[in-house]
């Protein structure tokens, strides 16, 4: 489990250092690289959250049980909260074309 957790978070740091690297290619830059990093910071908050979940047999301390519940909590909301972001823009552009 933590071998997977690790290779996530690795796996994101180098999507992160991809998006900021083309920041200015008009794929990323249609995409909102804003939005991309901040989702890739909440899938690794989610798979840095397996650690302390796996580590509960061996060391059982409120410690681990607080910080798998915060750090699952954070990626969770910050990848539903983009997509609400991003889904509200879209809907807010879409609103002004119509109204036009």
């Amino acid at each position: 489990m933590i071998g997977g957790s690790i290779t996530c978070t690795i796996l994101c740091l180098l999507l992160i250092c991809f998006t900021c690297y083309f920041n200015q290619h008009r794929v990323i830059k249609a995409s909102s690289s804003m939005f991309l990093i901040l989702m890739l910071i909440g899938v690794i908050s989610l798979s840095i959250s397996v650690i302390p979940r796996s580590l509960e047999n061996s060391y059982q301390t409120s410690l681990f049980c607080i910080s798998e519940l915060w750090l699952s909590n954070i990626g969770y909301l910050l990848i539903i909260g983009t997509l609400l972001v991003s889904c509200n823009e879209l809907i807010f552009l879409l609103i002004i074309i119509i109204l036009r």
